[in-house]
């Protein structure tokens, strides 16, 4: 008689008319089999080395939550089937209130304001409300305002019209054009300047706009969602921010919770990741100690997801075998850890770096100097964009006083 694999009971689990929370007894971690639980559907993971005391906790919780599953928490499975997408990985506490205030924009067409740390996942929460949305069938448009110079913000927003100024050979469609019908998503907005902003106000007003170098009103149709790493209140007290288009934008808020609160999510993220960097970089880890857990949730990532996944995939390339072990994930935190905290003069006192924006600052001067002042090759070391290092100078007031390569 053949056994039934842990995928094949996931499956028939989720055949049940009801929901039914399904959790996966970890003892021997194999990334393979681990991973596809994960997008079969399994919802939580726990560790045979788990307490009794913490089993009891986590199954008393799941027995109060047992009646109200979120609609977006189904929603979401079939998204990742449909779409071929995994978009949002976990069932810490912290996720489950995300996956509640989605459920309220499911078939909606208000405007959503998402915020959260830089890399917490905020572009995976838009691209979630934008599928669950009346929208769904139409296209979604991305543009990163902190990316884009101010000086082609308006075109790319806009487009322009042949002959529109110098270099404008061909007419161009910009991005409201583009999502016409459906959504555009403006990622990092309180980059955008004041004058862009009240242009963006009166299209959203209006629903129309026109090309540069025209005359000729176009429809724009569009649903903004909306996202910011950014305090929007305290940019509105500072006059960086309009209060108007702040009204527009944000008619319901989605706060996205950094990795740090998310302490149950980080084994089936590693799961998840592990097993991405395997077929991206032709990688082959099969397991790993589970004692890397502990490992991570020693670190605060204050560059959440992106930098987690990022460390997970040097983690892999720095294993010799086919196993992950701890001792190699130890020794690539260390530095982390050390770049984490500094001394104030008393060895017994570490405190934590005052902003992101610190370390983002530090980050950039320190590749600048290593490559003598190259913006190209600082983004390069960086894995930035040489527009996104720009951008983050002009912001910072980074001015590269060294010696030139």
């Amino acid at each position: 008689m053949d056994l039934i694999s842990p995928v094949d009971t996931i499956k028939r689990l989720l055949a049940h008319p009801h929901r039914i929370p399904i959790w996966l007894w970890v003892s021997q971690p194999d990334i393979k089999i681990l991973n596809d639980c994960l997008l079969s559907g399994c919802d939580r993971w726990l560790l045979s080395s788990s307490s009794p005391k913490i089993l009891y906790k986590l199954i008393q919780s799941a027995l109060e939550q047992f009646g109200g599953f979120p609609i977006i928490d189904q929603k979401r499975f079939q998204l990742r089937k449909k779409f071929g997408i995994n978009n949002l990985i976990g069932a810490s506490t912290a996720m489950m209130n995300l996956y509640y205030t989605l459920e309220r924009t499911i078939n909606t067409d208000i405007s959503v304001l998402i915020q959260g740390e830089s890399g917490s996942g905020k572009e995976l929460v838009a691209r979630l409300v934008h599928l669950t949305s009346l929208r769904a069938n139409e296209k979604m448009v991305s543009l990163n305002c902190a990316a884009v110079p101010e000086k082609l913000m308006e075109s790319e927003l806009f487009g322009y019209e042949k002959g529109a100024f110098t270099g404008a050979n061909i007419h161009k469609k910009g991005k409201f054009e583009y999502a016409h019908k459906g959504t555009l998503f403006l990622d990092e907005i309180a980059d955008m300047d004041l004058l862009m902003q009240s242009k963006i106000l009166r299209v959203v007003e209006l629903q129309e706009f026109e090309r540069i170098g025209s005359n000729e009103p176009r429809k724009a149709d569009v649903r903004i969602i909306s996202a910011s790493n950014k305090d929007l209140d305290q940019a509105i007290k500072i006059n960086r921010f309009r209060l108007d288009l702040y009204y527009r934008i944000n008619n319901f808020t989605i706060l996205v919770p950094p990795l740090r609160e998310r302490y149950g999510d980080f084994l089936p993220l590693m799961v998840y990741f592990l097993h991405r960097t395997n077929r991206k970089n032709r990688r082959n880890i099969q397991s790993f100690d589970l004692e890397i857990l502990s490992i991570l949730h020693s670190y605060s990532w204050p560059g959440n997801i992106r930098q987690f996944e990022s460390f997970l995939t040097r983690a892999a390339l720095f294993s010799e075998g086919s196993h992950l072990e701890a001792k190699t994930v130890a020794a690539l935190m260390e530095p982390l850890q050390k770049m984490d905290t500094f001394s104030d003069g008393s060895s017994s006192k570490p405190r934590k770096i005052s902003s992101i924006e610190d370390m983002e600052r530090k980050a950039i001067l320190n590749a600048l100097t290593e490559v003598g002042g190259n913006i190209t090759a600082a983004a390069k070391k960086l894995g930035l964009s040489r527009v996104t290092v720009w951008r983050k100078m002009e912001r910072y007031k980074i001015k590269y006083e060294g010696p030139r390569a």
